[in-house]
């Protein structure tokens, strides 16, 4: 028997739908998605319907999502039929396809009930986007659509039609690192030396992150930093060095210098101050002979 979705005006547009409030990724998953399982309860099946069928039974042109859907058709107002659709994210909506001959699906997320969904207008309206769900838990979850037998007034039958899902999920945890401090610059031999940085995680999920300090390429120690959605941590290592001379420190792309000088020797830094004293000191002797000449 010949699938029936009646003739009738075409409409391409899509019908507006809420915002989804904190998605940040939408993912469309077809009803073709092994994710879908379909339940037949007799005398109503799940039958497919492709884009060309439609239009060679209708002379329209079809406008599927993926180019197919799946329809619990009949005038036989028995209920029952349904499709399990198991996703994981934080929402989720329904695409589906409304006619004249349009019934009422019953939905339901993880077995709590949500908002029937009638499926009847007076004319043909493909890929109707229904969101369902915003605010579930980033978990595995099961989107079950149900014929129930019952039907808009003025619609001509019951048929149920599934075309496919719009998921949405919170972006993973994901990280940068920024604001490498080095604290002192100069140390003696055997001081310690503070390296900081900022991680920031720009996902919107809690992560943890493996933070690596090395010095002169050599890898001296990791730290894990767990850092919540949208918010930055801090990672601090403390290092010593028993060996003068300059060395460079790395963390996650980050990269600056510290230098160890001898604790038998004055610092470089010192040098540098005495000989600035001796030069300011040897300038205002001049300046100070040329005035009483």
């Amino acid at each position: 028997m010949k699938l029936k979705i009646g003739i009738a005006l075409v409409s391409l547009m899509l019908l507006a739908m809420p915002s989804v409030v904190g998605a940040v990724e939408e993912q469309r998953v077809e009803e073709t998605d092994p994710s879908f399982v379909w339940t037949d309860v007799s005398p109503i099946t799940w039958s497919t319907m492709t884009n060309a069928m439609y239009e060679e039974q209708t002379g329209a042109p079809g406008n599927f999502s993926g180019g197919t859907i799946k329809i619990a058709a009949g005038s036989d107002p028995s209920p029952g039929s349904k499709v399990d659709i198991t996703f994981t994210g934080t929402g989720v909506a329904l695409i589906y396809t409304t006619t004249f001959a349009g019934g009422i699906a019953t939905v339901e997320i993880d077995g709590v009930s949500y908002d029937n969904i009638d499926m009847y207008l007076p004319d043909v309206t493909f890929q109707v986007k229904k969101v369902i769900a915003t605010d579930l838990d980033n978990a595995q979850h099961v989107l079950t659509i149900t014929r129930s037998g019952t039907k808009n007034p003025a619609s001509g039958h019951y048929q149920i039609i599934v075309d496919a899902v719009d998921v949405y999920a919170q972006s993973p945890a994901a990280f940068t690192v920024s604001n490498l401090g080095i604290s002192p610059a100069t140390v003696g031999v055997g001081q310690s030396v503070t390296i900081t940085a900022d991680v920031t995680n720009t996902g919107d999920l809690e992560g943890t992150h493996t933070v690596t300090l090395k010095i002169d390429d050599v890898v001296v120690e990791n730290k894990d930093v767990t850092v919540a959605g949208g918010a930055t941590g801090n990672v601090s290592f403390t290092v010593s060095k028993n060996t003068t001379g300059t060395y460079q420190v790395a963390v996650d792309g980050q990269t600056g210098p510290f230098t160890v000088f001898s604790l038998t020797s004055e610092p470089p830094i010192l040098w540098i101050a005495v000989a600035v004293v001796v030069v300011v000191a040897a300038i205002g002797a001049l300046l100070f002979i040329k005035k009483r000449k």
